[in-house]
């Protein structure tokens, strides 16, 4: 640092910068200590340390996994799996005097070994090491290639990027919470139905089936789910489209690859998140 400051103040306020406001952490440190200091200089402070720790960060690899499986059997015995969980979001951008100058997507996340306590980590659109960010991060928690790591996250096609070819042994997972939200989304559609003359298939008949949808899916029989719900979805598609054509008038072949979205396990997440968009106007 080119100022002159000790490097246990700039730890302070580094620190306290990232867990509340610039206000906030030089008010806190004017009480606390025999100093004065004003927002604009934690913020400062605060910059000059991220960029000096993004510097030490190295160049992104599409790969982390070396050696081979002999090599990892002569590891030393891992610990129990680590459990890593991601999803992303959006946050407010602000852009110098701009507070509201749009919108960012984040990813944010949290590591939790078996015993010790948990880290987080995240990284914005546009950042251009967000793999080796996870994979330091995983590393300084004592990962082995021998050693058994689970990602829960939603499948989007963003964070499912971010986990791939971190660790031999990765086992990738849909969380619960998610695949439970579009089952959701899919029976109130159902329950706002109404009998139709050339329905093979009751409303009620079709919440019952979705309950068995979300059941298969918890006990984890994915072969006979996908069997089931491609039967299940060419018996439904037809009176569901009928319904949004009532209440939005929506052309028919938007209406069909809306409902084919929800049931395809392929399909990204920012691929339905459009096609929501587009349902709405």
């Amino acid at each position: 640092m080119k100022e002159g400051i000790t490097p246990e103040l700039l730890y302070l306020q580094s620190k306290w910068a990232s867990l509340m406001s610039y206000g906030l952490t030089a008010d806190l440190i004017n009480d606390v200590l025999p100093v004065t200091t004003n927002h604009a200089t934690v913020y400062n402070h605060t910059q000059q340390v991220a960029q000096y720790l993004e510097n030490e960060v190295e160049e992104e690899a599409h790969v982390y996994i070396d050696g081979c499986e002999m090599v990892w059997a002569e590891l030393p015995m891992p610990d129990m799996p680590l459990t890593v969980g991601i999803d992303g979001g959006y946050i407010r951008e602000r852009q110098e005097d701009k507070r509201k100058a749009g919108v960012c997507e984040v990813i944010v996340g949290k590591s939790i070994p078996y015993n010790g306590k948990g880290k987080c980590f995240a990284s914005v659109s546009g950042d251009d090491r967000p793999k080796h960010r996870l994979h330091d991060l995983l590393k300084s928690q004592g990962m082995q290639h021998n050693q058994t790591v689970t990602f829960l996250s939603d499948g989007g096609d963003n964070v499912r990027d971010l986990q791939l070819y971190l660790n031999p042994q990765a086992e990738h997972l849909l969380d619960w919470f998610h695949v439970t939200m579009c089952i959701t989304v899919i029976r109130q559609m159902m329950k706002g139905l109404k009998p139709h003359s050339d329905m093979w298939i009751t409303p009620e008949e079709m919440l019952s089936q979705m309950e068995r949808v979300k059941w298969f899916l918890w006990y984890g029989r994915s072969v006979l789910i996908a069997d089931y719900l491609h039967s299940f979805f060419e018996r439904c598609v037809f009176i569901i489209s009928v319904c949004i054509i009532q209440i939005n008038g929506l052309d028919i072949h938007t209406l069909e690859a809306f409902v084919a979205l929800f049931f395809d396990p392929f399909c990204t997440q920012t691929d339905r998140d459009i096609l929501i968009i587009q349902s709405h106007f």
